[in-house]
């Protein structure tokens, strides 16, 4: 399965922290957001999507992972915004056979879908 992080519009809201990093890369306790999710799911790769100036940025600090769009196999899309204090809702999003998601106030905040309509979904994130 693939995890893939991404930035929505909103991301430019913690400004001026997100100027120089992407949002995910932003603390909230110890471990940022990506750092949480690679260690909630070790066996998953981690694609970042970012606004186009920190591409490069990124690379350089999540070396491991793939700056770029997922391949299509099912993938866990997670809105880089969400500061996660449990990650059990997203291991139950990720068992389930099915598409799935997690909408809060009209805001996704993560989805899974199936390898088939991860292109889709890249294009409207």
């Amino acid at each position: 399965m693939n995890l893939c992080i991404y930035e929505d519009i909103e991301a430019q809201s913690f400004g001026p922290l997100s100027l120089l990093r992407p949002v995910f890369a932003l603390r909230c306790g110890i471990f940022t957001l990506a750092e949480k999710l690679a260690l909630a799911f070790p066996e998953a790769k981690l694609h970042l999507l970012v606004r186009p100036h920190l591409e490069d940025w990124t690379r350089e600090l999540f070396p491991d992972s793939d700056v770029s769009e997922p391949s299509e196999d099912d993938t866990m899309f997670v809105n880089g915004r969400l500061c996660m204090t449990d990650d059990e809702v997203l291991h139950f999003m990720a068992a389930s056979p099915q598409e799935v998601s997690y909408v809060a106030q009209g805001i996704l905040f993560a989805a899974k879908v199936r390898g088939s309509r991860v292109k889709h979904v890249v294009r409207h994130l």
